[in-house]
């Protein structure tokens, strides 16, 4: 066995599908050039690289010369390169193929730009499950890295989990490098001395350390850290002057030692720790937090902490709907690409351009970030979520051209009731009857945008924090780093606006469109802009069935209900009609009341949350076009306001190319306001403008049986 420490020194380097080009900027120029710089300055020091898709594209676009940098590194043996899936999904949520065909293009374009095919992969957030193996060793995957707390809840009881272990699936075997937590909270927070003194001290082992590269240079307070004081700089000249304490050693070379085996071991599911927390339910997750606490101060935590875990990455498609409609989306999508590869010509030898452009489009919608969510905003954040379904309605044009409309019925998100799917070549608009005949996707498939695409207000385990984070806030000082450190993220004092203080509501409902209201004569805008309104049927009320749903009149559908106010019941009818011609969907209501029950004045309303597509510096809002609207009338899309009588506007995105027309009949009033999130970031805590809900309130009707009270709402799209 070596008398030095040997360290596994792995980067990961990602930036999401969709983020914007600042980011990807910012980014490179302070963090990812930088440390190839550090790299090529500083040959003694030996690292493994890993770098996703999504950012390997960009710095193919717009950075070529690093990735000519990157592969000199390779070529002379001072970086090896580690694969993953390409555009860093959740592998264990994916089917088979896809799984496969991520991790299989990661290593195709790593051969093809570093010259080099990757033995061992990064898996995305380290989520886990006991069934990868069997994929792993599919696509020749030789190892993986998993945090060190895998193995804690396999039973590894350590002080330090060291060398690698090895796992399969029904004999289908893999690698399994633990990454030491010790190290992932010394680097590069502590001093770079004292971080190189804990590796010496660890001699004869071999550690793994794996972490984010944007931990050097991006995340708060770390630029001034790592570069402008020279962290960085300092352990690599450490780690050359300590070379008899510390060897550097790549993955693939630690594998070609079987002494550095611990054995076999069979890991549970699971992510870090903090993931379990983040994806449990908000009583649960408080629940837990309490007890961490508890054991905490009783200095028991160590001891208990590897038998007391949180939920599964799975928990998220449960506690988000929204995550839940995405992986729906994108499983559906999958299986029309899967359909067009089979119909390609040249399959099973190969496939055609297009149909593999489908496939890669597919592959970009599995990115995932805006899946989840958890000490960042991920699937808060409405430029990351707008990007997959851009790319997932993109691949699901080119696999299905649908050029002909079609209407199918099926419970397509498997929440136990079927929705009515209207599709054509510019349209897709999915119905939920049992919940007030709402569209929760109405895909411009043109455009790449799901017009729906919010987020619904609810609680989060960490909004009991920003009271005190408000006050802490005002009298934090500046911060900096001092000669100690930095502290981590989990750990320093984050921004909190007072402002959100107002913005911790909840929704009691999903943010769909055409949520049906039947209101009393006297309600007012005030009271709905405070959420004071209940109205005499909210949307839940209007659970519909299906009347109409034939495949031979596919571009409509007809529902019915008879909902049950305090005062007896109402009949509705809701058509809704695909003009596809038109890129244009039309609901059309039908009001009344039963045969022998009296009339009822009241009036009706529709509701609809809606976006657009965000880019920093570009405008959205609204035009008010019938009646036209003064100057002293708010216009920007964040905005608040009612007015009377309106018969038509328009929601403008002039940079997406395309405008969104809605027209009632008759005139109604139309209240709006903005749905704002409170949401955490590494900075803080932040809100998040997710879409401006929308009514449509009808003027005051006499529901009766004799005459029924008809009403419609057109929205159509109109291309620049």
């Amino acid at each position: 066995m070596s008398e030095r420490t040997r360290l596994l020194f792995v980067i990961h380097n990602h930036q999401p599908t969709g983020n914007f080009e600042k980011v990807f900027v910012q980014a490179t120029d302070g963090c990812y050039e930088p440390f190839l710089a550090a790299l090529e300055a500083n040959p003694h020091v030996r690292a493994a690289l890993h770098y996703t898709g999504p950012l390997l594209e960009w710095l193919e676009r717009r950075r070529p010369e690093l990735i000519a940098r990157i592969r000199a590194l390779v070529e002379r043996r001072q970086v090896e390169i580690v694969g993953g899936g390409w555009s860093e999904p959740m592998l264990s949520v994916l089917p088979d193929r896809d799984a496969l065909g991520q991790i299989r293009t990661m290593r195709h374009e790593c051969a093809r730009l570093f010259g080099r095919v990757p033995r061992g992969m990064w898996l995305a957030e380290r989520v886990w499950d006991p069934d990868l193996p069997r994929i792993l060793a599919a696509a020749d995957v030789e190892y993986v890295l998993l945090d060190d707390t895998h193995f804690r809840y396999a039973g590894v009881q350590d002080d330090w989990v060291t060398g690698y272990y090895r796992t399969e699936k029904a004999g289908a075997p893999v690698v399994v490098f633990p990454i030491a937590k010790q190290l992932r909270y010394a680097i590069p927070f502590r001093p770079a001395h004292e971080a190189v003194e804990l590796l010496a001290s660890r001699r004869g082992a071999l550690l793994c350390y794996g972490d984010d590269g944007e931990k050097f240079g991006l995340w708060p307070e770390t630029d001034v850290w790592v570069w402008k004081k020279g962290w960085l700089r300092e352990f690599f000249r450490l780690l050359g002057e300590r070379a008899d304490a510390v060897e550097l050693v790549h993955p693939s070379e630690a594998l070609a030692d079987p002494g550095a085996c611990q054995g076999r071991v069979y890991l549970p599911t699971a992510s870090y720790y903090e993931m379990g927390e983040w994806s449990l339910p908000v009583a649960a997750g408080r629940r837990l937090m309490r007890l961490k606490q508890r054991f905490e101060g009783e200095g028991t935590w160590e001891e208990i902490g590897p038998f007391l875990r949180g939920g599964i990455w799975q928990n998220f498609l449960a506690k988000y709907p929204e995550a839940n409609r995405l992986h729906k989306r994108m499983l559906r999508v999958s299986r029309k690409v899967e359909e067009a590869v089979r119909r390609d010509p040249l399959y099973p030898r190969a496939i055609g351009q297009e149909t593999q452009q489908a496939r890669l489009e597919l592959y970009r919608g599995q990115c995932n970030c805006p899946y989840w969510h958890g000490l960042f905003g991920g699937l808060y954040l409405p430029h990351l979520r707008g990007a997959v379904h851009t790319h997932l309605v993109r691949a699901e044009k080119m696999a299905d051209p649908c050029p002909v409309p079609r209407l199918s019925v099926l419970d397509w998100d498997l929440d136990g009731s079927p929705e009515v799917i209207l599709e054509s070549s510019s349209l897709t608009a999915i119905v939920k009857p049992h919940l007030s005949g709402a569209l929760e996707i109405l895909d411009l498939r043109e455009k790449g945008v799901d017009l729906i695409d919010t987020l619904a207000r609810r609680p989060e385990i960490y909004h009991d924090e920003v009271p005190a984070a408000v006050e802490a806030a005002k009298h934090a000082p500046t911060l900096g780093s001092g000669e100690h450190g930095i502290a981590s993220i989990h750990d320093r004092v984050r921004k909190a606006d007072p402002r959100l203080l107002d913005l911790l509501r909840y929704d009691r409902l999903p943010r769909h469109a055409l949520l049906d209201w039947l209101l009393p004569p006297d309600a007012s805008f005030d009271a709905w802009r405070e959420e004071r309104c209940d109205g005499w049927l909210p949307p839940d009320a209007f659970r519909l069935g299906v009347l109409q749903a034939d495949p031979q009149r596919p571009a409509e559908t007809l529902l019915r209900g008879e909902p049950v106010a305090a005062w007896g019941p109402v009949r509705i009818d809701k058509a809704i009609v695909l003009d596809p011609g038109g890129r244009a969907i039309e609901a059309r209501w039908t009001l009344g009341r039963p045969p022998g029950a009296p009339p009822v004045a009241a009036r009706f309303a529709t509701e609809l949350t809606l976006t657009l597509p965000e880019e920093p510096g570009a405008p959205r809002g609204f035009a008010f076009d019938d009646p036209p609207a003064g100057p002293e009338v708010p216009t920007a899309l964040e905005s608040t306001g009612a007015l009377e009588g309106v018969r038509r506007l328009r929601l403008l995105a002039d940079h997406a190319g395309f405008e969104i027309v809605l027209a009632p009949s008759p005139a109604a009033d139309l209240w709006r306001r903005p749905v704002e999130t409170v949401s955490q970031s590494e900075e803080g805590f932040e809100s998040v403008f997710q879409g401006s809900n929308l009514l449509f309130v009808w003027p005051v009707v006499q529901l009766s049986s004799e005459a029924p009270a008809v009403f419609s709402l057109r929205l159509s799209a109109v291309f620049r």
